[in-house]
């Protein structure tokens, strides 16, 4: 696989210093230890370390191409081609997509963000689009599905060289769509370059990260820049829509594009839940979707768990799914590995094992639970522990960091 320099050059904004743009470039990394001979060292500055310390290291390895921001740095690197440009993390997504042929314009890009229920949707709608024929990837916290191979996730975004090049293996493997988690972490090192997202989804937004981000206010900018992947100047796809939790008072509060799919409770809501039954197998919802009443049964448990078909009934209205459809692929909805997952027990308790959830959205869980006509008998909590294979009852602490 190779690129034109002049292409990768363009798509980036950047500036020549030195040499000329008239080459094929063989790879493209940020990671001085993944350059080859003919590659394109992007030097990116990051939260501990400047990448402009390893330009030396890089063209030892054969790089022929070094882009960064800092101009006297790069000028001193002994590479025959350099280049500036204004912002390199984000030129380095942007170059990425170009060199692995912009997969994410042959895929339905389905981007979930929020504080809770990304894992969740994302495996939802992966379910959703497998359950209509439509091969679909997955990108999230337990795993990076690419269709050609499953590898559990080292983080709930890809970094931007291994999302291109998921991506890519999608679209080789036959895929049409991929479900994937946005982190506020990823948006605010725009790790998704000019990734072209179809469906943006808003889930909640609470208490975390806020070591990284600081506040509460700047949690939610970061979450908002997913809208920024929806409408880029130099788009090829449709303009992408938003699927939005309205019961989040800070979700509501925003001003958002008015073709804006909302789900909740509120009047406002295109998708709206009315009342909800769960049992040992699983909830049967009964939603207001655009007019139409309808119930839909799936596996899943807990107040979160509704809202997260929600969600994905906010998707299936975005892409003018009937409402008969719906219903009839609904039951492709399964629960996800550690998140509210039931486990029968013969002749028991219901038990719930969550790896997820702090002690206080398990709280609000079976709270709501109960009041949403609760009919299984007593459920017993199991949490994971650091070490595979051991559970223990409702109580454990959580390594959750505390916003």
């Amino acid at each position: 696989m190779a690129a034109s320099l002049a292409a990768l050059l363009e798509a980036s904004g950047a500036r020549l210093l030195r040499g000329s743009a008239d080459l094929q470039v063989s790879g493209v990394s940020a990671d001085s230890r993944r350059v080859a001979e003919g590659s394109l060292f992007v030097a990116v500055t990051g939260h501990a370390v400047d990448g402009h310390q390893f330009l030396a290291a890089a063209a030892e390895a054969g790089a022929a191409i070094a882009v960064g921001e800092d101009a006297s740095a790069l000028n001193e690197c002994p590479v025959n081609v350099v280049a500036v440009v204004p912002d390199a993390r984000r030129a380095l997504g942007q170059m990425l997509g170009v060199w692995y042929g912009r997969p994410d314009r042959q895929l339905d890009v389905l981007a979930v963000t929020g504080t809770n229920g990304k894992t969740t949707v994302a495996h939802l709608l992966r379910d959703l689009w497998q359950s209509r024929g439509r091969a679909c990837g997955l990108l999230g916290t337990i795993r990076w599905d690419s269709l050609d191979s499953s590898e559990a996730a080292s983080l709930t975004t890809p970094g931007a060289e291994d999302l291109q090049d998921r991506l890519a293996r999608m679209v080789d493997a036959g895929g049409v769509a991929v479900a994937m988690e946005a982190s506020s972490h990823a948006l605010d090192q725009q790790r998704l370059g000019d990734l072209e997202v179809d469906l943006a989804f808003f889930t909640n937004l609470t208490r975390e990260h806020l070591d990284y981000h600081r506040d509460l206010d700047n949690y939610l900018t970061a979450k908002l820049r997913l809208r920024d992947y929806l409408d880029q100047p130099d788009r090829v796809k449709p303009v992408g829509r938003c699927v939005v939790n309205l019961d989040d008072e800070r979700f509501a509060a925003v001003d958002w594009p008015q073709d804006t799919v909302f789900v909740g409770h509120s009047a406002r809501c295109m998708v709206r839940g009315i009342d909800a039954h769960f049992d040992r197998h699983g909830t049967t919802l009964r939603v207001d979707y655009d007019g139409v009443d309808l119930e839909l049964e799936s596996g899943l448990l807990g107040l979160y768990n509704a809202y997260n078909v929600l969600m994905v009934a906010g998707a299936a209205l975005a892409t003018q799914m009937s409402a008969d459809e719906l219903v009839a692929h609904a039951g492709s909805l399964n629960p996800v590995p550690g998140r509210l997952e039931p486990v029968l027990l013969d002749d028991g308790p219901l038990a719930i094992v969550d790896c997820a959830h702090t002690g206080r959205t398990r709280f609000d869980a079976g709270r709501r639970t109960r009041a949403y006509r609760c009919a299984h008998p007593p459920c017993l909590w199991l949490r994971w522990r650091p070490r595979p294979r051991q559970a223990a009852p409702d109580g454990c602490r959580s390594r959750r960091r505390r916003g």
